[in-house]
């Protein structure tokens, strides 16, 4: 970027610097301000082989000055396809603003464009009101586009006429002198730590430096760290010797030895937990955010044997490796394809738009890049208070007063019966990748062994529909705070997302079933 004075006569060293220098020839953009191009001067005079030209010229209607001025924009084509250039060029008597859109051929997930900003304002006692008019184009601009990378680079001709003041959320790069000893041309941006300014020699009798402009930006997927996640490795054999614990296990022994439903059910579902822990392994994993989907196990195998094998500095074996890569990857994205496919063919639009989400990088899930105002203890005691608030009145009277009305009416007891067989499939139909309530009780484990848990638990839903209680397990619910949005103000930016127990979901449905049998009877 920089202050020309007159592109037109320098076309010739520009040409020169973009033929021999590495840093001008794969340069993405060069952003020029005072280009004192007007529509005498033909597009083909100005050009440069491999880049796109996109011209600001002063609007001589509505500009003060006749002469000078004007702004202009070369795109590197092998950074962006001209096709993914937009323009819209303002000139007023403060300020003359130059602004494109780009889609270049790569830019970071967390983009979905650029926007570049080329500005001059002509006069420095129009500095102030410039600023306005340049912050009242940003805030249009992000309101229309609101993530995109937005770049605003120029002459601003003096110290007032910056964004500091009108905009907050716009962050200066240029710390450098860019005219004698003082710092005129400026580039802002949305993201901190964008770029790293150093000057570079004039262009021609010019007395501004040009400013190159290197990103610093590091993109989100490059900046998390890898995680270590403790999971259960859920094997058939895993499987299978679980089944047989649970064979094994005598539940009279559990039914006889407690003395009411809750500590029941509470015995049960940790001896359950109990022999999950001790007989399904668990692994730590470490999970890389960058993971490519058809990454499988196999082919980071054949990649650690292929940088054991360079290491040895064996390069016969390395071009075997090689090749044996090569075939298990194309093996492993044919099966991906295959299963992309898949969901196209039978109709599953759930884990297509799941898949063009994780391709385009898109989410609308705020929670990700929210965080909690607190953690400690006394944020949850408030955040249980404010979720419990319409629970503050005393039912335990109408419910006793229910409970005797319900004993007196004996025709309700004997059609809410469940047996064994109706409670295993109901099991056999969970979701296993669904979360566990209070009780720990996963989903896969019941669904897994529902042929081995159906019977306790057949006998603990017909001793809680006998005796009218709902076990206390079942009525805890772990809450998961959820953010609505990103700057989280209050409590009520928060969506309680409530994890109740399966086995307790399960109970719902059987009684429900039962219940719509029978009320037209």
């Amino acid at each position: 970027m920089g202050n020309v004075q007159s592109l037109k006569n320098k076309m010739d060293e520009l040409h020169s610097c973009v033929r021999y220098l590495q840093e001008f020839r794969q340069i993405s953009l060069m952003s020029y301000t005072e280009t004192w191009l007007d529509g005498s001067v033909a597009d083909n005079c100005v050009s440069i082989d491999r880049f796109k030209l996109v011209r600001g010229d002063r609007d001589l209607n509505l500009a003060e000055k006749q002469k000078g001025g004007g702004v202009c924009l070369y795109v590197n084509e092998q950074w962006c396809h001209p096709n993914n250039v937009t323009v819209k060029h303002s000139c007023t008597t403060n300020v003359e603003i130059l602004a494109v859109g780009l889609r270049p051929y790569y830019l970071p997930r967390e983009f979905s464009h650029v926007i570049h900003l080329t500005v001059y304002v002509p006069n420095r006692n129009v500095a102030k009101d410039a600023a306005v008019e340049l912050c009242s184009t940003l805030q249009d601009l992000e309101i229309a586009h609101p993530n995109s990378f937005i770049v605003v680079d120029g002459d601003f001709n003096h110290a007032h006429c910056t964004l500091k003041n009108n905009i907050g959320n716009y962050y200066q790069h240029v710390q450098c002198c860019t005219r004698g000893q003082a710092t005129l041309d400026l580039c802002y941006s949305n993201v901190k730590e964008a770029y790293s300014a150093k000057p570079i020699t004039k262009l021609g009798k010019s007395d501004h430096n040009m400013i190159l402009l290197q990103p610093k930006y590091r993109p989100i997927i490059q900046r998390q760290k890898p995680k270590l996640l403790t999971v259960k490795h859920w094997s058939s054999e895993a499987i299978d010797e679980l089944q047989a614990s649970l064979d094994l296990t005598d539940w009279e022994v559990f039914i006889e030895s407690t003395q009411s439903i809750d500590e029941l059910t509470q015995t049960v579902a940790d001896y359950i937990n109990f022999c999950v822990d001790c007989v399904v392994p668990a692994k730590r994993i470490k999970v890389y955010p960058n993971n490519k989907p058809w990454i499988t196990k196999e082919v980071k195998s054949i990649i650690n044997k292929k940088k054991q094998i360079f290491g040895q500095g064996d390069m016969e074996n390395l071009k075997s490796v090689q090749k044996e890569l090569d075939k298990i990857l194309r093996r492993e994205k044919d099966l991906y394809r295959r299963k992309i496919e898949k969901h196209f063919t039978e109709n599953n639009m759930k884990h297509v738009w799941a898949g063009i989400r994780m391709m385009s990088g898109y989410s609308n899930d705020t929670s990700k890049n929210s965080r909690l105002p607190s953690t400690s203890t006394i944020y949850a005691n408030e955040l249980n208070v404010f979720y419990n608030r319409f629970d503050c009145h005393d039912f335990s009277g109408e419910n006793k007063e229910l409970h005797e009305i319900l004993s007196n009416r004996m025709y309700f007891k004997p059609f809410l019966v469940v047996t064994a067989d109706e409670v295993s499939h109901e099991f056999s139909r969970l979701n296993p990748s669904k979360a566990a309530g209070p009780d720990g009780l996963q989903p896969r484990v019941q669904k897994y062994c529902s042929n081995q848990l159906a019977n306790v638990f057949a006998f603990i839903f017909n001793l809680s529909f006998r005796s009218q209680t709902v076990p206390a397990l079942w009525k805890r619910s772990c809450i998961i705070p959820v953010p609505k949005k990103s700057n989280i103000s209050c409590m009520n930016d928060l969506r309680p997302v409530a994890l109740t127990s399966v086995a307790m979901k399960t109970c719902e449905r059987l009684a429900l079933k039962l219940l719509k049998s029978n009320v037209g009877k």
